[in-house]
């Protein structure tokens, strides 16, 4: 892996809600996932997609965002996200250190993330 290196720390991932009640959402046995993502300066996520809903927060720095098409945009540190479901994109971190905190509405069974050659960026068998 090269010197810049991307870390992703898992914050926290239920199957219920905070008081104990179960989350009613997908077809599968629903799951709630939030991540914590750190991006270094110049460093690119893989070509991927997510099956399901998500959000995400940039907590610091700055992520330019660009779907396979070309389009892209920029997310500055305080912006709230929602991602693209089912379409390739990938993200690059254009600050110092950009962190963002993801929130993934699933199931147990769905991968949250994709890569372009099919394996899992990241979810329950990744």
């Amino acid at each position: 892996m090269s010197e810049k290196e991307i870390l992703i720390q898992e914050l926290v991932s239920d199957t219920k809600c905070w008081d104990g009640n179960p989350i009613v959402y997908p077809k599968e046995e629903p799951k709630i996932t939030v991540l914590k993502i750190t991006i270094p300066q110049n460093a690119k996520l893989p070509l991927h997609y997510h099956a399901g809903p998500s959000a995400a927060y940039v907590v610091k720095g700055e992520l330019k965002v660009v779907l396979e098409s070309g389009e892209t945009r920029i997310f500055k540190e305080g912006d709230a996200l929602i991602e693209v479901i089912n379409v390739w994109h990938r993200g690059i971190g254009l600050a110092d250190k950009t962190e963002l905190i993801a929130f993934y509405a699933s199931d147990t069974n769905t991968p949250l993330s994709t890569k372009k050659d099919g394996s899992l960026a990241y979810g329950p068998k990744g």
